[in-house]
């Protein structure tokens, strides 16, 4: 018999009333940047995927060679950037997720910097190339954020510099027992996310068993993600005056690289 020990949760009441009081750094500090690298697997093998991706894309370094990595995490896309020859800066909110990535990329032209992304004009390079990817744009607080930061982006690329982005197009409510979403095992850990929809927003609940001494424990919390949609994403660049010059899906994720004019 499994017994189950299970430990207080920094949220007792999940209504949806009660989502405001707890924000996704708190998240991330109390449970995700410990086990956010094992989440995605093996990490050279992601490193891999991304040198692929933006291969496939056409991103190499011009004579200018600077990037920015905006919610750079553990630094999969940021290492992938040096590879190709890129000087990067990458910024990020959690110390933890900056320490693996300074650990992965001591053989590389990465600058780490622990920032708010919203922030980033304050130690921006004249760069050809800003990324904001994984589903790091819906960790924002607004939709006025999210324009907040295009409009900077576009400030600070030079003319024809390139902006890679990712995210879940969330358009689409998932029902019923769909909203629970096996992540991760392995033989002494198991994650699982329940999701939880407003209006504008998707709550993301994740809970992570692990076997320890005693036997399994449990580990939960939760964050707000904003319900982006590609449709609006698209229509924030044209307002803008960033041209498309690259849109699809993949493995769950929207891909949509503009370039300044």
């Amino acid at each position: 018999m499994i017994i189950l020990f299970i430990r207080k949760a920094p949220v007792l009441d999940a209504s949806v009333s009660d989502h405001s009081t707890y924000s996704f750094e708190k998240h991330y500090e109390s449970l995700l940047a410990k086990n956010y690298t094992w989440m995605f697997g093996d990490y050279r093998k992601k490193v891999e995927e991304y040198t692929s991706l933006f291969q496939d894309l056409g991103i190499y370094p011009n004579p200018c060679n600077k990037a920015i990595d905006l919610g750079c995490g553990s630094g999969f896309q940021s290492v992938a950037l040096a590879m190709l020859g890129f000087e990067v800066l990458s910024i990020d909110l959690n110390k933890t997720l900056l320490d693996e990535l300074k650990g992965n990329s001591r053989n590389h032209k990465i600058t780490t910097i622990q920032a708010n992304l919203l922030d980033f004009a304050r130690y921006a390079m004249d760069s050809e190339l800003i990324i904001c990817m994984g589903d790091t744009l819906s960790h924002l607080d607004s939709f006025g954020e999210i324009e907040r930061l295009f409009s900077n982006v576009l400030e600070n690329l030079r003319k024809k510099g390139k902006f890679l982005i990712s995210f879940r197009d969330y358009s689409m409510e998932l029902l019923g027992l769909d909203r629970i979403i096996p992540v991760q095992n392995d033989d002494n850990k198991i994650m699982t996310t329940f999701l939880e929809y407003t209006e504008n927003s998707v709550f993301v609940h994740d809970m992570i068993y692990m076997k320890e001494h005693h036997g399994w424990k449990l580990y939960k919390s939760y964050y707000k993600k904003l319900r982006i949609t590609s449709i609006w994403i698209k229509e924030q660049f044209k307002k803008l005056g960033f041209e498309i010059i690259h849109h699809e899906t993949l493995t769950g994720f929207v891909y949509i690289l503009a370039q300044k004019k």
